[in-house]
């Protein structure tokens, strides 16, 4: 949060909530406890990304991007792999949306906080990587 703010962009009270929030839940669902009680059913429910991302870029987590200066969004082609299950999903949204839309991509592969196993996951995440790769040759 303080990098942003040293931007000069404002950070809501419902941004630093979700931040610390998100924080609080990954400690307690990545514990040595969890994993050894629930393993990687301790995940449980996902955010709903149409619920939480809103999908109108204006209040994402509690950042209102349409404030946002464009000259502050990172310009550089990206790649976005998260998952609606992990605590830390609203951050790795908000992250994303501090990228300009044009250069980057997003993918959720609907685990937690880990790596995805998934043949077709992993094939996704492939393909992103190479259109970025490709991206970056043309920047």
């Amino acid at each position: 949060m303080t990098v942003v703010e040293d931007l000069g962009v404002d950070v809501s009270e419902e941004a630093r909530e979700w931040e610390e929030s998100s924080k609080l839940i990954l400690q307690a669902k990545a514990s040595s406890e969890a994993i050894l009680r629930y393993g990687t059913n301790r995940w449980g429910e996902g955010f709903d990304p149409f619920v939480h991302d809103k999908r109108d870029k204006e209040n994402v987590f509690g950042f209102d991007f349409s404030r946002v200066p464009t000259e502050l969004l990172i310009q550089i082609p990206t790649v976005h792999v998260y998952g609606n299950r992990d605590p830390r999903f609203p951050a790795s949204v908000t992250l994303a949306h501090f990228c300009e839309k044009s250069v980057r991509r997003t993918f959720d592969h609907g685990g937690g906080h880990d790596i995805p196993k998934r043949r077709d996951v992993r094939e996704t995440m492939k393909e992103l990587v190479e259109w970025c790769g490709m991206m970056a040759d043309r920047h």
